[in-house]
């Protein structure tokens, strides 16, 4: 599930890719009670291009999942996102 702020970011964003990525991460994060997601435009040090990293910590700033995304057109530099009972929503939904 998640939240008419999630859902107009995904159309707005043309990223429901996104909400599919941390729904792929929940059967192995199904323990924890709260996530931070967030993805970030990200420069590759060895290279004059970008990445996204995307990044779930428990909020305690243990890193609990990273994956890479090399392609992306993402309008945004970075966007941080919540998952708390078995809810996703934006932080400014929190």
């Amino acid at each position: 599930m998640y939240t008419d702020g999630i859902r107009e970011m995904a159309q707005l964003c043309k990223a429901y890719w996104l909400i599919d990525a941390i729904m792929s991460y929940q059967r192995g994060l199904k323990n924890e009670e709260f996530q931070g997601w967030t993805l970030k435009k990200t420069k590759y040090k060895t290279k004059d291009c970008f990445y996204w990293l995307l990044k779930c910590t428990d909020g305690n700033g243990n890193v609990l999942r990273k994956q890479e995304i090399i392609l992306s057109d993402f309008p945004l530099d970075e966007i941080k996102l919540y998952f708390i009972d078995n809810v996703l929503l934006l932080s400014s939904e929190y």
